[in-house]
């Protein structure tokens, strides 16, 4: 089925321009990614390289601080990324995109006739100092537990 020339012309704008957000969101986050924190270097570095070396047997030791989720989805992470920090970086990141898309869909189910709103409330997400600092320069977790949250709260 072929769409109507003005309606290909808002999906290639529309596509566009979530395009150019997404992107946007990266490269800010993009110069974080060097920066080692003490939280990292005091405990998941040391932890990582256990995992590296020794593999999935480092989970029959509770050696780590934090509810079992994060350790396994770094871990995997771990598997296909060569630097360890990039592995706990690269889950948080990904779910900052997770969230602000839960919260747009919370948004938009509450506005469904105000599309600027929903929108909003995405760019607001992504864009904020504190998820931007908390999953790109710090490693944290907490936008795993948070877009979690937003899609039970979505659902």
């Amino acid at each position: 089925m072929r769409l109507p020339i003005k309606d290909k012309k808002h999906f290639i704008q529309t596509t566009l321009f979530w395009l150019n957000i997404l992107l946007l969101a990266l490269l800010i986050r993009l110069p974080f990614l060097s920066h080692v924190s003490i939280d990292y270097t005091g405990f998941w570095e040391p932890w990582l390289r256990s995992f590296i070396s020794e593999g999935y047997s480092v989970f029959k030791y509770d050696t780590f601080n934090h509810n079992v989720l994060w350790p396994y989805l770094i871990s995997v992470a771990a598997l296909f990324l060569d630097f360890p920090i990039f592995a706990a970086k690269s889950i948080s990141i990904i779910f900052d995109f997770i969230l602000a898309f839960f919260v747009y869909k919370c948004v938009r189910f509450k506005y469904p006739d105000r599309m600027t709103l929903p929108v909003f409330a995405f760019l607001v997400v992504i864009f904020s100092p504190t998820v931007i600092l908390n999953s790109a320069a710090w490693a944290q977790f907490d936008t795993v537990y948070t877009a979690f949250l937003a899609a039970c709260l979505y659902a």
